[in-house]
């Protein structure tokens, strides 16, 4: 099954993307102009998210019932299929030959039917709203049907950021751009330890008190993927 390599944080300074020029090979997330930016300026692909695609129908209930309960229930089919793809432990090639054989029928359909509703849809109305997102969109949001490390969505992301908008309440500023990319550093650390299910605070207190003396040339052990598989490994062998 697919293991989490870690998570990086970096901080968007602007909207015109300018952050530290490094190795991205894909940036997902809604059509946030920043994003479009840091693809631009890192050579990244860009990837959409069926999480927002689907949140402009989800508003359209009330005043576009039918279509909206339509596309509602065709991105409900597309996450069932990830479901599927999860339980049948496929990942990689695997997914991305899973995805081909039972989504992509499915968001073909889908564009064939919003391309239709557009042409009666008032582009104001939140369905107008909802099918113009998704078909300016489209080319991002079939992205992970090419790739199966892919997503369908970036909530995995946004689920781990919310601390960062939670804490913003509190301290409302970094300080300065040194201190922000200090802070991006740190959540890479914790939320890293999240998704490998380590406590952050007992990973951080062991690699402070050994990083002066451990070897340079086994600096991963001290990262949180290669410090959980270190400790895994010792205690097999106390075992």
């Amino acid at each position: 099954s697919w293991k989490p390599q870690g998570v990086e944080v970096v901080v968007l300074l602007d909207t015109s993307g300018s952050i530290d020029r490094r190795r991205l090979s894909s940036v997902q997330g809604d059509a946030y102009t920043g994003y479009k930016a840091i693809c631009k300026t890192c050579g990244a692909i860009g990837v959409g998210c069926w999480s927002h695609g689907r949140r402009g129908f989800y508003d359209a209930r009330k005043t576009s019932p039918e279509p909206a309960a339509w596309a509602l229930a065709t991105i409900g089919r597309l996450y069932g299929i990830e479901d599927e793809a999860t339980e049948k432990n496929l990942v990689g090639a695997a997914r991305t030959e899973y995805r081909s054989e039972h989504a992509k029928p499915l968001l073909e359909d889908f564009y064939r039917w919003a391309d239709e509703q557009a042409k009666t849809a008032r582009p104001t109305s939140p369905l107008g709203e909802a099918l113009t997102y998704v078909r300016n969109q489209r080319e991002t949001l079939l992205r992970y049907l090419e790739d199966g490390r892919v997503s369908i969505d970036n909530n995995r992301s946004e689920r781990n950021l919310r601390l960062v908008a939670v804490g913003r309440k509190n301290w409302l500023f970094c300080g300065s751009e040194a201190a922000g990319r200090a802070a991006a550093i740190f959540y890479s650390f914790v939320v890293s330890c999240r998704e490998l299910k380590i406590e952050p605070f007992v990973y951080l207190r062991d690699v402070l008190e050994r990083v002066s003396t451990h070897p340079a040339r086994l600096v991963w052990e001290l990262t949180p993927r290669g410090w959980h598989e270190t400790r895994a490994l010792l205690t097999s062998e106390a075992v």
